[in-house]
């Protein structure tokens, strides 16, 4: 699958027709697998590939697990959108790429009503797969 350059307002023009991953990885098949959440919420750690319909959170997760970063955060809702709380002594390269992938709404279903967060079961290729670099979206995180 080709991963094509995208502007930050052609990405974010697809909200609503798509639900998306991030992710540090370059794949060409999400596979489930079991999820791990500091909550312990069961409704975090299911086997399963997680996508969500806001795509300022799945933008976080894109830069998420970059080796060259010591990248510890947290997602909050301020001023009506989300934004990375980045935790201390936390860095991120400014050069990091990630991925963000569009999958086909009806392949998955919402963790529980009203949620951002939604689940597929089986193994999916996305629809469309972007690059995204930190440096454009570096103004979704704030330090604390």
């Amino acid at each position: 699958m080709e991963v094509k350059k995208i502007t930050r307002e052609e990405l974010f023009g697809l909200e609503n027709k798509y639900l998306f991953h991030g992710s540090p990885f370059l794949f060409v098949e999400a596979k489930v697998n079991k999820a791990k959440c500091d909550s312990k919420n069961p409704l975090n750690e299911q086997t399963a590939i997680y996508a969500s319909n806001n795509l300022r959170f799945a933008v976080l997760f894109a830069f998420e697990k970059l080796p060259k970063n010591n990248f510890s955060w947290g997602a909050i809702y301020k001023n009506g959108a989300f934004v990375g709380e980045l935790k201390n002594s936390t860095y991120i390269d400014e050069n990091a790429k990630g991925y963000i992938y569009c999958f086909d709404k009806t392949k998955f279903k919402e963790t529980e009503k009203g949620s951002m967060q939604y689940v597929c079961y089986q193994n999916l290729k996305p629809e469309k797969i972007f690059e995204v670099n930190y440096k454009d979206y570096k103004d979704l995180f704030e330090s604390v």
